[in-house]
């Protein structure tokens, strides 16, 4: 057998609009399937979510919230949805993680993108991205995913006054599967708990309490400090009133979407999301910018968002495995210029998935991410586990 080079990524975002060096030679690293989802919601949009920023958007000020397709009340900041199965609609084409006639494109003619047909700009129209679900390729294998990276572009008619892009991305979700045991989930809390009472007995034979103690050493930025608290029966309080704040924090949003989590009867086509609240330093066209820089430009803009601190920490604490984006689109329009009614495409290329190296950290110079190998064959089933071992990615 040949030599073989393991496929490797930089931890946290991009340091420059090229995203190449997140995704070598333009693989692709989670599904191909992305859809829409549609007002009075056929049985191909029966989703099912746990909100990790909760209700309304507000983070970790406000609790986890559940919603499905069934519920009467399906209203979300990001919902219900406005869109319809026959006018809305992602276009796979070359596929999001390259371009058109790219390496490892489906398309030679077209990039990938959303379209919609419609007039009214307050409408809320949902996509996801790679999204695995049944029936479609596997779901992503990854954890540590926190973000997103890529060029986009909004594609104008004529009709379109001014500078004006006729379609804007109001908000960016990660979208995951939950892989940790409900004995481990018990374990983070009780050991939250005793953090935010000041000290609590630690078993180091408790992987709940061990990947606490990870968090703790991070935050005591001392190298020493997760040798010692393995080796101590009892975490005093005086190690712990520095990151008490932290516990106290990460224990109400954990504890609650336990709590959701728990009262599921199925939970294997749960997603759980967590909305990309920060906009990296290279994206060229922040959210709610309603013109392009130049008149009559056609030229694809760097985008980039990631979570915040405290849900990077919550989703990997959770084993929260990537599984895709969720996009929230707006035509552009105003009271004073109403939105036309006419076909509007969104194109997306060369989107790469960002990674946390850690708890606390996002960047890290030091060390690069070896990938798992991504076969889009494999069974699109729920709950697969893939925490035992590590198929590496030598494509």
């Amino acid at each position: 057998m040949g030599k073989r080079t393991l496929r490797t990524v930089p931890f946290g975002a991009p340091t420059s609009t090229d995203t190449e060096p997140h995704n070598p030679g333009r693989q692709m690293y989670a599904s191909r399937q992305s859809t829409s989802y549609s007002g009075g919601a056929a049985i191909t949009d029966a989703y099912k979510f746990i909100i990790l920023t909760g209700k309304n958007g507000n983070g970790v000020s406000e609790d986890p919230y559940y919603v499905d397709y069934s519920m009467d009340d399906q209203s979300w900041v990001s919902g219900p949805f406005d869109g319809s199965a026959t006018t809305e609609h992602a276009l796979e084409k070359a596929g999001y993680w390259t371009q058109k006639a790219g390496p490892n494109s489906e398309s030679s003619s077209d990039h990938f993108g959303f379209e919609c047909f419609i007039k009214n700009h307050n409408l809320k129209l949902i996509y996801n991205m790679g999204h695995g679900a049944a029936g479609s390729s596997a779901e992503g294998g990854e954890y540590g995913c926190v973000g997103l990276a890529g060029r986009w572009l909004c594609e104008r008619s004529s009709s379109t006054i001014d500078n004006v892009p006729n379609m804007g991305i109001k908000k960016v979700y990660m979208m995951y599967r939950m892989d940790a045991s409900d004995e481990y989930l018990a374990e983070l809390e009780e050991a939250l708990e005793g953090m935010e009472s000041g000290g609590f007995t630690f078993n180091r034979n408790k992987p709940g309490h061990v990947e606490i103690a990870k968090l703790l050493a991070e935050k005591l930025q001392n190298e020493e400090s997760l040798i010692q608290l393995l080796h101590r029966d009892a975490l005093a309080s005086d190690l712990l009133t520095g990151v008490m704040g932290t516990a106290s924090t990460i224990l109400k949003v954990i504890k609650y979407a336990n709590k959701l989590w728990q009262g599921l009867k199925d939970r294997k086509e749960v997603d759980w999301l967590a909305e990309c609240s920060v906009d990296g330093k290279y994206n060229q066209l922040p959210r709610w910018r309603t013109h392009y820089p130049e008149l009559n430009d056609k030229t694809f803009y760097h985008f980039c968002y990631h979570l915040n601190s405290d849900f990077r920490q919550i989703t990997q604490l959770l084993q929260c495995r990537f599984n895709g984006w969720l996009w929230h689109m707006s035509a552009v329009g105003s009271e004073e210029s109403p939105a036309r009614a006419r076909t509007r495409i969104c194109r997306f290329k060369d989107v790469v998935p960002l990674y946390a190296s850690s708890y606390d950290k996002f960047g890290n110079t030091k060390y690069k991410k070896i990938l798992r190998h991504y076969d889009p064959s494999e069974s699109g089933d729920k709950n697969i586990n893939l925490k035992g071992s590590i198929t590496v990615d030598t494509r």
